[in-house]
């Protein structure tokens, strides 16, 4: 994830303009602690300015963005199945989906989706979730901003198109349980909703998240 991210972000100071990112983690809990998640980075807005630069993006950029190769990895893990690939090229949208057996299987997923790069592969394994009895716990990754590093050497005008870029973007969690939910703490504001009331959404921008990962850490209680 780190390197796409990075790799959004040079695009978007290359064409010389803000454009709405959206990264959205979406679950689906069943009674069992089983599920199914899918992960999307929809950047669709920024697609009539990236078509606007001569030649468009390199296939190695689009290969960068792809989810294809971490497709793959997920589908060896144990206590995964169903993977599927949500890349849509055309729309500017990447991602990917699938069911997971148990907790700890989506835990060994977000890792090697989240908490990983080509260099390094899966670094200090990080806990995402926890559920006991009827409270699920949801722990955003923390450690160095996807940024660190990349403005110490630009100029005032392009740190603030950064920055500008960040408030921008937004990052967004929905959740779908079993059972009701009877109350939801979070640093960020914790929507509740859907069919029964079974239904929960997160939502923060990077640079908040950068300023804080924790205000993406969520404790839900179900009925």
């Amino acid at each position: 994830m780190k390197h796409a991210f990075r790799l959004l972000l040079w695009l978007v100071l290359a064409v010389g303009v803000t454009s709405c990112l959206t990264f959205e983690e979406s679950y689906v809990f069943k009674r069992n602690g089983s599920g199914s998640m899918r992960y999307l980075i929809d950047m669709s807005e920024m697609k009539p300015m990236l078509d606007m630069r001569e030649g468009g993006l390199s296939d190695e950029q689009m290969e960068d963005l792809s989810y294809a190769d971490a497709a793959a990895q997920l589908a060896n893990l144990e206590g995964i199945s169903g993977v599927e690939v949500l890349d849509d090229p055309e729309n500017f949208h990447f991602g990917v989906a699938y069911d997971f057996e148990n907790i700890e299987a989506l835990n060994a997923a977000l890792n090697l989706l989240l908490n990983s790069d080509e260099e390094e592969g899966v670094k200090e394994p990080h806990t995402f979730f926890t559920m006991e009895g009827k409270t699920i716990t949801r722990t955003h990754l923390p450690g160095e901003s996807p940024t660190s590093g990349l403005f110490e050497d630009e100029d005032e005008e392009t740190a603030a198109q950064a920055t500008a870029f960040l408030e921008s973007m937004t990052y967004r969690i929905n959740f779908e349980f079993a059972k009701p939910v009877k109350v939801a703490y979070a640093q960020t504001e914790a929507k509740i909703g859907g069919r029964k009331n079974k239904a929960l959404q997160l939502e923060s921008n990077f640079m908040e998240i950068a300023e804080d990962a924790a205000v993406l850490n969520a404790t839900v209680v179900l009925k």
